[in-house]
């Protein structure tokens, strides 16, 4: 599905090919936004500049690993079956790996964010790059789905809040591979 990698495009389900889910949709064209219509709302795209962006990330040495986390991050939020808090309880971060995810995902959120809305996206992915060594660190020494039902649920609201800084792009784990 086309529109499952871009978050910001809502998926219907029924359009296999960029081709397909443009016929299907209503799009006006305003300077550089381009403005869908499809029934429930209005959504601003950058589509070209996104697709460049995550053009200049798959090059990126840390892109395939990334990728690959993105994808098990779905995964796991997926199969876990409960909607993550929002928000991370630093107390109940008990591992160093996971402790340092946490602090690397919060200094960058903002400046993430602050990329995003400036339509920044290459530099916003670029950033994001640099948490290929974090997110493996956690996934070789934290066992997400602990038995500690609050340690659980707060290691899966950690892998959203990371999950939620990529989809401000692109939504990886939707990438072929």
């Amino acid at each position: 599905d086309f529109a499952g990698i871009f978050a910001c495009v809502p998926s219907s389900g029924a359009c296999d090919t960029a081709a397909e889910w443009v016929r299907m949709t209503r799009i006006r064209v305003e300077k550089n936004d381009t403005r869908v219509t499809n029934g429930s709302g209005v959504f601003t795209l950058d589509f070209d500049n996104r697709l460049r962006a995550l053009a200049a990330f798959l090059q990126l040495p840390d892109a395939a690993g990334l990728t690959a986390a993105n994808k098990r991050i779905a995964n796991i939020l997926r199969k876990a079956g409960e909607q993550p808090s929002p928000r991370v309880d630093p107390g109940l971060l008990t591992d160093a790996e996971e402790r340092k995810l946490a602090t690397e995902i919060e200094a960058l959120r903002q400046d993430v964010e602050r990329l995003v809305t400036a339509r920044r996206y290459e530099e916003a992915l670029a950033r994001l790059a640099s948490l290929r060594g974090p997110v493996d660190a956690f996934f070789e020494s934290v066992l997400v789905m602990a038995e500690d039902v609050r340690l659980r649920a707060n290691r899966l609201a950690l892998l959203a809040a990371l999950q939620r800084l990529f989809l401000h792009i692109a939504n990886l784990s939707r990438l072929p591979g």
